[in-house]
């Protein structure tokens, strides 16, 4: 009997060892694959940009793409280096001009002008047809149609794009071009992108034009600091997170309008890094968190080229020290809880 319990008491001993053993090689497993570089993870541990969260106020990680013009540029090559504006408005095969203002650059493409006398007649007769003025926006419409209608659409939108800072209001030309291209190639990437860039604001389409093209590059950070955007007054935690994601994956892109008397690239600014971490930053003072708003500016100054990004992140900061002093560009304004504007 008792060999029999001493048996019993080794078998015990044994699996408790084995267990342990095996505890221990799922934990060494799962810090293996933690620890492995992400392009060696499956597809299933590989997390995408949007279903990670990212817990700090900034990632401490970063994926930037190999090709950094990859889905920025049409065909993933860098413009020359004489182009200054946004490289996804870049159309190959134009001729662009330099106009100095100071020790900025402001690069356009070179289109034939429209002939005006051209122009007069078509409006002198359709204004004659109708019997009274054709509207402002009519008569743009009329325009761009004589001065861009040899470029094929997407290019068009493009050039119009380019000449554009930031949405405005409806562009009927540019709206019909964008859609002429986007019929043409439904399920091109770049080609939506172009189209979702072309939207009017508070258009639905810009939400929608910017999930679909997530889900068909969930890392692309150009499209996650866009989506971010169209989120912030509608989901502002959504928005933090894509704006973080965008850090994340920004590609190491830089551009700029200055150059120095060698011609290369001064003051320049990170293509979508800056861009991502100001909107970031100014998404965490609208949520509150006065803390994590300090921390992204403060990373802001030390990290960006550009003495402007710089300036003006050292102003919102001292908005942020002073209290609410309607000086944060794009800020709503701060309500009490009955929905008054304080000082009112």
């Amino acid at each position: 009997m008792k060999l029999r319990v001493e048996h019993f008491t080794y078998l015990l001993a044994l699996i408790v060892i084995l267990l342990a053993g095996c505890s221990g090689c799922a934990q060494k497993t799962q810090q293996g694959i933690e620890s492995m570089p992400r392009a060696a993870l499956s597809d299933v541990e590989n997390h995408t940009a949007t279903d990670q969260q990212i817990t700090g106020a900034l990632p401490t990680e970063f994926y930037p793409p190999e090709n950094p013009y990859q889905d920025i540029t049409i065909n993933g090559e860098a413009p020359p280096f004489a182009f200054y504006g946004n490289p996804i408005y870049w159309v190959p095969h134009l001729e662009y001009r330099t106009e100095e203002f100071g020790l900025s650059h402001i690069t356009y493409p070179v289109i034939p002008d429209y002939d005006v006398k051209v122009f007069n007649t078509r409006i002198e007769e359709l204004e004659k047809e109708r019997g009274e003025p054709l509207s402002r926006e009519e008569r743009g419409y009329i325009r761009s149609k004589m001065r861009y209608d040899h470029l094929i659409p997407l290019d068009a939108a493009k050039v119009i794009l380019s000449y554009r800072r930031g949405r405005g209001g409806p562009n009927r030309y540019l709206l019909e071009v964008a859609q002429q291209a986007l019929d043409a190639n439904p399920n091109d990437f770049h080609t939506l992108l172009i189209w979702t860039e072309a939207q009017p604001n508070e258009s639905e389409n810009i939400e929608k034009g910017y999930r679909q093209l997530l889900e068909m590059r969930p890392n692309n950070a150009y499209v996650l600091l866009r989506l971010g955007q169209a989120m912030r007054f509608k989901n502002r935690k959504e928005s933090i997170q894509l704006f973080k994601k965008a850090v994340q994956y920004a590609p190491t892109i830089e551009y700029g309008t200055e150059r120095d008397d060698t011609g290369h690239k001064v003051n320049s600014s990170a293509h979508v890094r800056d861009w991502a971490l100001q909107e970031l930053a100014k998404a965490y003072f609208w949520e509150g968190e006065k803390q994590k708003s300090t921390e992204t500016f403060q990373y802001l100054q030390q990290i960006t080229k550009n003495e402007k990004t710089r300036k003006r992140a050292t102003e919102y900061l001292k908005d942020i020290k002073e209290g609410y002093k309607f000086g944060m560009i794009g800020l709503p304004p701060q309500t009490t809880d009955e929905g008054n504007t304080p000082n009112e």
